[in-house]
C-alpha cells in the first residue's frame, strides 16, 4: 500500500511539474494567489488596483507607451517646495504650490514667478506684474513694480495704449491709419518765448536798451507800446486760460524800495483767418508788482497775465492768431524809474506733441 501512495504522489507531482512548464506557452500564467483582472484592457493602459484587497486590478484611461510618454486627463502631484517642486523640470527648477490659489515657478532652486489669483509677478517685490482685469485708461494691467499696482500700462480701446502714474493717464498712444498719434489726456504745461527784440514796436514805443548783459526795452511813460503776435498754439488744451509773464529787469542803479509798484497792461485781440484784425472789442487783463522788502539792482522780475481764454469779446481758438498790445502803466504804479522789459513768456496747457 505505501508503495502504491508513494508511486501515485510522484505522478501527481509529475503532471504539476509538465503543466508548469507548458502552462506559459499555451498563454497560461500560473495561480499561486487570488489575482484577478478584467477581460480586456487598452493597449499601454497603466493598471489600477480595483478596491482595497490587493488582489484585482482594472482598465484605466491614462497610457504609458514604450517612449516613456504618460497621457491623461489631469495628473495631480504633491504641492512641493521651492527646492522640491510637485512638477520638476530639468534640475533645480519646476512648479510648485507655496499656497492657496497660487502656483510658484522655481528656477536655480530660487522662486523667480508666482502665479496669484489674478496676477502673474515676479518674487523681487520691485519686479514687474501682469494682472488678469479689465484695462482702463486709469487701471493699468502692467505693472513696472507688484508693489505698485496704480502705475504702468493700460488701454481704454482697441489700437491705444495708456501711460498711468497712479491712477492718472499721463500719455496715450493711438494708432488710426498707420500713424501713431502721442497726446496728454490731462495736459502739460509748455511755453512759448518772446525775445524782447521779437516786439513790434510803433510810434510811440519803449527805448531799446542795454541792461546788465541784456538788451531790453525801456518802458518810462505811458502810451508807450510793444505789439506781440503769437499764434494760438494747435496743441492747447482749449478750455484754460493762458498766462503771460513779463520778465523784466528794474533800472540799473534804481532799486526799487517796499511796497513800490508796477503794473503792466495787455490789451488782447484773437483773429481767425478771414476775419477783419479790428473785429470785436479788446480785452484788457493788468498785473501789479508790489515790492516786498527792499530789492536789487538789476533784479529779474517774474509779473504774470492771465489771458482769458473764454471772453466774450475775444474767446481763444487754436490757429488764431493773438495779437497783444503791451504797455506799462506808470500813472497808477509809483516806481518811478525805467522797467526794463526783456523777455514775454506764454504760457499754457498743452494735450499733444508739438506741431511745429
Amino acid at each position: 500500500m505505501r508503495k502504491l501512495i508513494k508511486r501515485e504522489l510522484c505522478s501527481l507531482l509529475t503532471i504539476l511539474a509538465v503543466i508548469l512548464l507548458a502552462a506559459p506557452a499555451y498563454g497560461i500564467t500560473p495561480v499561486f494567489g487570488v489575482f484577478d483582472g478584467p477581460s480586456s484592457s487598452t493597449n499601454n493602459a497603466i493598471a489600477r488596483f480595483d478596491g482595497t484587497t490587493g488582489q484585482l486590478i482594472q482598465n484605466s484611461s491614462a497610457t504609458l507607451d514604450d517612449s516613456g510618454n504618460i497621457v491623461a486627463n489631469s495628473i495631480k502631484v504633491e504641492a512641493g517646495t521651492v527646492g522640491s517642486p510637485g512638477i520638476m523640470l530639468g534640475t533645480g527648477g519646476g512648479l510648485f504650490q507655496g499656497g492657496d490659489n497660487s502656483v510658484e515657478v522655481s528656477l536655480n532652486n530660487l522662486r523667480q514667478f508666482v502665479f496669484f489669483s489674478i496676477d502673474l509677478f515676479a518674487d523681487n517685490a520691485a519686479g514687474a506684474q501682469i494682472r488678469n482685469l479689465a484695462s482702463t485708461t486709469t487701471v493699468p494691467t502692467v505693472n513696472p513694480r507688484r508693489n505698485d499696482n496704480k502705475t504702468g500700462l493700460g488701454s481704454g480701446a482697441p489700437s491705444q495704449l495708456s501711460v498711468i502714474t497712479n491712477s492718472v493717464e499721463g500719455i496715450r498712444v493711438t494708432e488710426s491709419g498707420g500713424n501713431a498719434t502721442v497726446t496728454f489726456p490731462d495736459g502739460y504745461t509748455r511755453h512759448h518765448d518772446i525775445g524782447a527784440g521779437a516786439a513790434t514796436t510803433g510810434p510811440t514805443a519803449p527805448t531799446l536798451t542795454t541792461i546788465g548783459t541784456m538788451i531790453g526795452l525801456a518802458f518810462d511813460a505811458d502810451a508807450e507800446l510793444a505789439g506781440l503776435n503769437v499764434e494760438v498754439p494747435e496743441d492747447w488744451i482749449g478750455t484754460s486760460d493762458m498766462t503771460l509773464t513779463v520778465h523784466w529787469v528794474p533800472e540799473a542803479g534804481a532799486a526799487m524800495t517796499n511796497g513800490q509798484t508796477v503794473i503792466w497792461d495787455a490789451r488782447y485781440h484773437s483773429v481767425t483767418v478771414g476775419e477783419a484784425i479790428d473785429a470785436g472789442t479788446l480785452v484788457t487783463a493788468s498785473a501789479t508788482y508790489t515790492q516786498s522788502g527792499a530789492g536789487t539792482d538789476k533784479e529779474d522780475i517774474a509779473t504774470d497775465i492771465t489771458i482769458d481764454y473764454d471772453h466774450a469779446d475775444q474767446p481763444l481758438t487754436s490757429g488764431d492768431t493773438l495779437t497783444i498790445l503791451f504797455d506799462r502803466d506808470m500813472t497808477g504804479d509809483s516806481y518811478g524809474s525805467d522797467a526794463v522789459v526783456i523777455m514775454w513768456e506764454l504760457e499754457y496747457t498743452a494735450t499733444g506733441m508739438p506741431q511745429h
